[in-house]
């Protein structure tokens, strides 16, 4: 029986292998095409950080790739994708969950390639657009190269949208602010 650390490790192998093979067949197709990957980060699954593949104390079974190893690839860029839990959340916190500190951000680009507000946290759209207005203005100082919101006007989602309450959000996230 391996160790969990032996099992992350594979793990963190098989998504490079992964992801160079994405990369490698996409590019055999289009070899202009620009190929990411999509991650949560471990928190977001209840989980503190990459722990051997061990399931902790949530009730989450989903592991989420390292940021870390995606970085050692061939992608274009990688993406995260973060929903800011109410007072007390910190999206630094969060991504460290994901080691983002331990990344040389100098290799390829990344982006918050999701992030928004649940109505059941943000019971308003003042209070969720001051702090979609803060998530953003994080990822920003964090070096982030852009930044996505979900969801436009996608009413049958639990999330706050740009167009609700006039555009209360999407005014606050327009350039210039």
């Amino acid at each position: 029986m391996s160790s969990p650390q032996d099992r992350q490790q594979c793990q963190d192998r098989n998504t490079n292998v992964w992801a160079n093979r994405c990369v490698e067949a996409i590019h055999n197709a289009d070899s202009r095409a620009m190929v990411s990957c999509s991650v949560y980060t471990f928190r977001a699954v209840q989980k503190p950080g990459p722990n051997g593949l061990i399931l902790g104390s949530g009730t989450d079974k989903r592991f989420p790739a390292r940021p870390f190893w995606l970085s050692q690839t061939n992608l274009s860029y990688w993406d995260v994708h973060q929903y800011p839990q109410g007072p007390g959340w910190s999206a630094t916190d969060d991504l460290n969950s994901s080691e983002f500190g331990s990344i040389d951000h100098s290799r390829m680009p990344y982006l918050e390639g999701e992030f928004g507000a649940f109505k059941s946290i943000y019971g308003d759209t003042t209070s969720a657009a001051m702090a979609m207005k803060s998530q953003r203005d994080t990822v920003r100082n964090l070096g982030f190269s852009g930044w996505l919101f979900w969801t436009w006007n996608d009413t049958t989602e639990p999330l706050w949208t740009l167009l609700d309450n006039n555009g209360a959000i999407n005014g606050l996230l327009a350039p210039g602010h």
